[in-house]
C-alpha cells in the first residue's frame, strides 16, 4: 500500500483515507471529504474448476452452462430432438489472488485514490459437437468484461468445434471525490480468443463486440442460412487505464439478427 499527500487539507476538509485487511484477497478503503464519502471493499476467491467429459449415443439432450468469474463470463445452451449425438468438452477456469497497489492524493478540497488490482482470473473452454437428427439449437456466448463473442446453430445436421480462451490479468479502479460529487471509473488489462469450425445446413449466427474506456470499438454480427461450412477466429485484447463506468450486464446479449 501506498498512500501520499500534496498540498495543505485545510481544517474544514476532513479527508480520511482507512485501508483494512490489505491482502492478497482482499481490501477496503474508505475516503471522506466535507460531508461526501467514497468506499470500496472488493474481495476475490482463489477458485480452480476443471470439467471434462465425452457422451455419444440418440435421444435428446439439454446442456446448460452459466459461469461469471471477475466478468470473465460464459453462457451456453444446447437442446436437441431426437437424434445422433457425440460431444466432448474439457472446461477450464482459474481466479489468483494477487498484489494490489493502493494510492490516494490529496490536493486542495479533493481526493484521488488509484488502486492497481493484481488478481488474474482465466477460462479456457473446448469443446467438439457432432449431431444429426430432427433438429438442434446449440449457442454459446463468452464476455470478457464488457467485450463479447457469441455463436449461434439450427440444424438437423450440425459438426462444431469451438475454442475460447478468455484471461482478465489486472483491474484498474479510480475515484475522484470532491465535495457533493464522486467519479469513479474502471479499466482492465484483458484478453479473449475464440476460434470455431462448423458445418450446418440451416442457420449459423457469429457476433462479437469490443469495447474500450466505455466506447464500443467495434460490433460485428454474420448469420448465414443454408449449407455452410465456417472456419474463423475472433481475437481482442484491451489495455485500459482507466475510463469504463460500471454497467449492467445486460451487454453479455448476443450482437446479432437471431430468428
Amino acid at each position: 500500500m501506498k498512500l501520499s499527500a500534496i498540498g495543505m487539507v485545510m481544517a474544514i476538509i476532513i479527508i480520511a483515507t482507512s485501508v483494512s485487511q490489505v491482502s492478497a484477497d482482499h481490501y477496503s478503503v474508505s475516503v471522506t471529504t466535507d460531508n461526501t464519502t467514497w468506499t470500496i471493499d472488493r474481495t476475490t476467491l482463489p477458485v480452480t474448476f476443471e470439467m471434462s467429459g465425452t457422451v455419444t449415443g440418440y435421444g435428446s439432450m439439454v446442456l446448460d452452462h452459466d459461469i461469471n468469474l471477475a466478468g470473465v463470463i460464459k453462457k451456453g445452451l444446447t437442446y436437441s430432438h431426437p437424434g445422433e449425438i457425440a460431444i466432448s468438452e474439457n472446461l477450464d477456469v482459474k481466479s489468483t489472488a494477487g498484489p494490489v497497489n493502493i494510492t490516494a492524493t490529496v490536493q486542495g478540497d479533493n481526493a484521488t485514490v488509484k488502486i492497481n488490482e493484481s488478481w488474474p482470473t482465466s477460462l479456457i473452454d473446448e469443446t467438439d459437437l457432432s449431431y444429426e437428427g430432427k433438429g438442434i439449437l446449440s449457442k454459446e456466448s463468452y464476455g470478457n468484461n464488457y467485450d463479447v463473442v457469441c455463436s449461434r446453430f439450427i440444424a438437423t445436421k450440425l459438426e462444431k468445434t469451438s475454442k475460447c480462451n478468455a484471461t482478465l490479468t489486472k483491474t484498474v479502479i479510480s475515484a475522484v471525490i470532491k465535495p457533493g460529487n464522486v467519479t469513479e471509473n474502471l479499466g482492465f488489462v484483458k484478453g479473449t480468443d475464440y476460434q470455431l469450425k462448423v458445418t450446418s445446413d440451416k442457420y449459423a449466427h457469429l457476433g462479437y463486440k469490443s469495447t474500450q474506456n466505455k466506447k464500443q470499438l467495434l460490433l460485428g454480427s454474420e448469420s448465414y442460412y443454408g449449407n455452410f461450412g465456417i472456419e474463423t477466429s475472433v481475437g481482442m485484447t484491451g489495455i485500459e487505464d482507466e475510463g469504463l463506468e460500471e454497467e449492467s450486464e445486460e451487454w453479455l446479449s448476443c450482437p446479432s439478427g437471431d430468428p
